[in-house]
């Protein structure tokens, strides 16, 4: 405590993974360690703690703290996809708490995400001044790109582009369903302009939508592997991977960083293959990183598994066994006591 207190975020790491190599680490310490690694700027490793501490921990305050730095760790590597999901369970799970409502809904809104950040003010029972002039501004905003709307559905390449780019500024849930309806347009600079709106915000589309885009032109195809590496859903690995060799510079990135959050120990020689022939720091950074991530993980759990491993086993049998002596010695100095009390009475009278 006091060496967060003092920000002294990588002592106290340092003493959570001494405290883990003696024993199991409380849910809380989980999350204790997420917003130690979140204040460091080590993202990757915040989100993983943080989501182990909501897997285990049952108590609403604590988990409401882990949603909170587990959607701004996500919110500050511009990582949409898993900040909203975390979003949904966090509403259908709390009341509204009007901070972390607040200042999460504020973070949404520099993302553009606007329908998100109008939702979480929404669930906000306060009433407040700032609170009213939020809602307006976003109203305006949302209001702002609905106008734009109409405009949509007209033949004209050109015009509907401009429209695109126009809509790239508002993350809104109306926006997002009318541009699904035009994801069959004959040109194929719109749609890979639709996938990219959908990216940007974090949207979800149809499977059948996906499965078609991956079949389209290579521009499309190309735009749809970027979208599905961004959600980081595990039912994508097996594409992804068949991707890693992809033309596209940007593509085989996207492929490293979504290994670097989702990739296991028998992807590890992939990517030390990749490192071998990659072309361009950046590119050799994130291959790094996804290298690094994924060892970390394998070592914490190889960790975990050990310290469970070492711990006593309990024997309810024998336990139970001097349970049951207890019960009977308490038993029977209570007859016995009360015996004596009887005889006193007795004699008394």
């Amino acid at each position: 405590r006091l060496h967060f207190e003092l920000g002294e975020y990588s002592v106290c790491l340092v003493r959570f993974q001494e405290a883990h190599s003696v024993g199991m680490l409380q849910p809380i310490s989980y999350g204790l360690m997420g917003r130690a690694f979140f204040e460091l700027d080590r993202y990757t490793e915040a989100t993983d703690c943080l989501e182990k501490m909501l897997e285990i921990e049952e108590e609403p305050s604590l988990r409401r703290i882990a949603y909170y730095y587990a959607i701004l760790a996500y919110l500050s590597e511009s990582s949409i996809f898993p900040a909203r999901l975390l979003t949904e369970r966090l509403l259908r799970e709390d009341e509204g708490d009007p901070v972390v409502f607040s200042v999460l809904s504020d973070r949404f809104q520099d993302h553009r995400c606007l329908s998100v950040a109008k939702r979480l003010l929404e669930s906000v029972t306060k009433e407040d001044h700032d609170f009213e002039e939020r809602h307006a501004t976003l109203d305006r905003e949302l209001l702002e790109a609905e106008h734009v709307l109409p405009q949509l559905f007209c033949s004209e390449e050109e015009s509907l582009l401009h429209q695109l780019h126009q809509l790239s500024q508002f993350g809104s849930d109306k926006v997002h369903r009318v541009l699904v309806s035009l994801i069959q347009s004959p040109s194929q600079l719109v749609r890979e302009g639709i996938l990219s709106y959908c990216r940007k915000f974090g949207f979800d589309l149809p499977k059948g939508v996906l499965k078609e885009c991956l079949n389209d032109t290579e521009m499309v195809r190309e735009a749809t592997l970027l979208y599905v590496a961004s959600t980081y859903d595990r039912a994508y690995m097996d594409l992804l991977l068949a991707n890693i060799n992809n033309p596209s510079r940007e593509v085989r990135s996207a492929v490293a960083r979504y290994l670097e959050r989702r990739g296991g120990p028998i992807h590890l020689p992939i990517l030390e293959g990749q490192m071998e022939i990659a072309e361009g720091a950046g590119m050799r950074r994130q291959l790094q990183r996804a290298i690094n991530q994924i060892k970390r993980r394998h070592t914490e759990q190889t960790e975990r598994m050990a310290t469970q491993s070492s711990q006593p086993r309990k024997q309810p049998t024998v336990k139970s066994r001097y349970d049951w002596i207890e019960i009977f010695q308490w038993v029977g100095g209570s007859i016995a006591v009360g015996y004596l009390v009887y005889r006193a009475i007795q004699s008394f009278f």
